[in-house]
């Protein structure tokens, strides 16, 4: 699986049971605290990621004989992918009551 995906559904995951274990409306313990430090390797070597998100960017970006543009496609297509883990992460916060935790 994409690390991507791996590391935001981890954090989802984190996030969540820390608000089920902490949180929830008989947990209330406003001594607790969640620190999480999510570092993706996105947008870092190697440069792939799934055709979906590269994919997007067909159109925006033309193809090139030297393949830059193929290659701009991909980066474009990682920094999307992350940007959509960074969404889910931010809506799990959000859900828990957390974001401004």
């Amino acid at each position: 699986q994409y690390s991507t995906f791996l590391y935001a559904d981890k954090a989802v995951k984190v996030i969540e049971n820390f608000a089920d274990q902490h949180l929830g409306p008989d947990n209330v313990d406003d001594d607790t605290r969640l620190f999480m430090y999510l570092a993706f390797q996105a947008i870092h070597s190697p440069t792939e990621v799934p055709t979906e998100y590269s994919d997007r960017f067909n159109e925006t970006i033309p193809d090139t004989p030297d393949h830059v543009g193929q290659q701009r496609r991909i980066v474009a297509g990682m920094i999307a992918c992350m940007d959509e883990a960074v969404g889910n992460v931010t809506a799990a916060l959000k859900n828990a009551g957390m974001i401004d935790y």
